[in-house]
């Protein structure tokens, strides 16, 4: 019998748990090595001692109530106390006998602690997979069971009792059209021993719903390479699904639209690089969608004399929104091709950028040029008749000077002769003398006038200065309206040409002041500066509407201006209806 005591205590002896046997007395019967140490004395200091009156500390704890129990209800006591000083946590299990008690401490710190990392864990991933609004699975590849998070049931309908716990019912639940695909997908990750596995599927919900779903898991292996566990979660991309859809169909629509402009359209960034353009672009240049995509900038479309003007158009349209230009575009075999281009700024995905309209107006161009040059000849050919009329003013004039003027001149002499030789007594032919001697004078003035409209003689003879100022004589004479002429230099020299022009479109403004104002006064001035002669005429007159192509005067007015433009001069004409009227020209000007 001594020997198996001898034996049990060096069993207890090399045990790490602190061991003690208490008798019915309470008083310790024996201690192994580790109680001494958990106690802090020696094996004579205990044997013999009552442990409560050693350690009377012990009442105050936990372990003293559990003995008590213990003794009283004669059973098996377990529990755990943590020790503040020494940071340890201890197992105390205690058992009763008819003898007395014998009593194991045993440090269970380590389990401790990890538990509380394991509880701290498990709190953070349930936080986890309730915050998360993806659907966390937990697949055990020995068992083939899953486990779900409560997102799952929310997103899927189902419940704690019916929620699929099996992979197969899972696989089930995949749209028919992608089950094999995702089946075989993930299979083939773990036969491959590959740790992550991804794919965009349909999933049916329970009550028949279809949602697109994108799920990724993560294996877990054995030391040995086992795959055992995968860890995954599965996200709702519905939303995101119908808007890359209808994203898609946007951009199909734009491009139908894009693709129907009559001319070209591209795209380009803030940095130049194209982004976007339609058909016609390839087809007009030449270029491919490859060759296009990859040019640095819209700039290698265009002629070289062109670059700088485009790139100036790109940072106005960035400024101010919107910017026009004539631009050649050059082919891919190095043709040229005119665009009238209208830029506009746009903001899309990757930031700022110009949006380009180009149109094709060759046959415009050309249409432009036929008019232009018609416009010319027409312009050539008035200029003409002007010259040719002037001329033929001088030509009657010189007529009207040599013949009539002198046939009236013979006859006014003949009658006073004739008038001389009658005698007074006869009263009733000196009085038709005196009449018909009127008559001549009257014809003789007309003569005149008519000689001075016909051909402005008095430019030749006294300056076109005299000219206007004669003009104003005859109009204040004839409406009793004054003329308020102001004029730089009191003789001007100039070209023929120009002294006639600046005479007719003054002598016609006059007129139509006359006709049409129903003025009470009128201002003119003439007057020089460096190389332009400037002539203004304002009335106070009625005034009229500059819109309308039917006025009465429209056509003595685009007289006056096609002479100003013949002679490469500006031609301006201010109305408002009740505020009179304001001809401006502008005509060269050399001594």
């Amino acid at each position: 019998m001594s020997n198996s005591i001898a034996n049990i205590s060096a069993v207890l002896e090399r045990v790490g748990d602190v061991f003690f046997s208490l008798n019915n007395d309470w008083q310790f019967e024996y201690a192994n090595a580790s109680a001494e140490y958990f106690f802090s004395k020696q094996d004579e200091e205990l044997v013999g001692k009552n442990i409560w009156e050693v350690f009377p500390q012990l009442k105050q704890r936990p372990f003293y109530a559990a003995c008590q129990l213990a003794n009283e209800k004669k059973e098996a006591i377990s529990l755990e106390e943590f020790y503040d000083k020494a940071s340890i946590w201890y197992e105390k299990n205690i058992y009763p006998s008819a003898n007395g008690f014998s009593i194991f401490f045993r440090d269970i710190t380590k389990i401790k602690n990890a538990e509380k990392e394991i509880k701290i864990f498990t709190e953070r991933f349930k936080l986890v997979t309730t915050a998360t609004n993806d659907m966390i699975w937990d697949w055990n590849l020995l068992t083939d069971e899953l486990w779900w998070n409560s997102n799952y049931n929310n997103l899927f309908g189902y419940d704690d009792k019916s929620v699929i716990h099996h992979i197969d019912d899972w696989v089930k639940s995949v749209y028919e059209d992608d089950r094999v695909r995702v089946k075989e997908g993930i299979y083939k990750v773990i036969e491959l021993k590959q740790n992550f596995w991804t794919d965009d599927y349909r999933y049916v919900k329970k009550d028949g719903t279809i949602l697109n779903i994108y799920d990724r898991g993560y294996v877990l292996y054995t030391d040995d390479g086992k795959p055992y566990r995968m860890i995954g979660s599965m996200l709702n991309i519905t939303d995101r699904i119908k808007s890359e859809n209808t994203i898609l169909k946007e951009k199909k629509f734009s491009d139908s639209i894009i693709n129907s402009l009559p001319g070209i359209f591209y795209l380009h960034d803030d940095k130049g690089k194209l982004v976007r353009w339609n058909k016609n672009l390839e087809k007009i240049t030449g270029f491919s969608k490859k060759d296009i995509a990859a040019m640095a900038s819209p700039l290698e479309l265009f002629i070289e004399q062109d670059k700088d003007l485009i790139l100036q158009k790109a940072r106005e349209v960035f400024a101010k929104e919107f910017a026009f230009a004539e631009a050649t575009f050059l082919t891919k075999k190095k043709e040229k091709i005119p665009l009238f281009f209208t830029g506009c700024k746009v903001d899309f995905d990757e930031g700022p950028g110009v949006a380009v309209i180009g149109i094709d107006y060759s046959e415009k161009k050309e249409a432009e040029q036929l008019l232009k040059k018609s416009y010319e000849d027409i312009r050539s050919l008035a200029t003409h008749l002007t010259h040719i009329r002037e001329e033929e003013r001088k030509r009657i004039g010189r007529e009207i000077h040599d013949e009539l003027g002198q046939q009236l001149t013979a006859v006014k002499m003949d009658i006073a002769w004739i008038d001389k030789n009658t005698s007074n007594e006869n009263e009733g032919v000196k009085n038709k003398l005196k009449n018909v001697i009127d008559l001549l004078d009257g014809s003789n003035k007309s003569v005149r006038r008519i000689l001075t409209e016909l051909s402005p003689g008095i430019i030749d003879n006294n300056g076109l200065v005299a000219a206007l100022e004669r003009l104003n004589t005859q109009f204040t004479s004839t409406t009793n309206v004054p003329v308020e002429f102001t004029n730089s230099k009191k003789s001007i020299q100039l070209n023929q040409e120009i002294a006639n022009c600046i005479f007719r479109v003054y002598q016609e403004a006059l007129t139509n002041i006359m006709r049409y104002a129903n003025a009470t006064k009128v201002c003119t001035s003439l007057s020089i500066q460096k190389d332009k002669m400037m002539v203004h005429i304002e009335d106070n007159g009625n005034g009229f509407d500059t819109s309308t192509d039917k006025n009465t005067k429209s056509f003595g007015i685009l007289g006056m201006k096609e002479r100003v433009l013949a002679k490469e001069g500006i031609f301006e004409l201010m109305s408002t209806i009740g505020k009179g009227t304001k001809i401006s020209i502008y005509l060269p000007y050399s001594p």
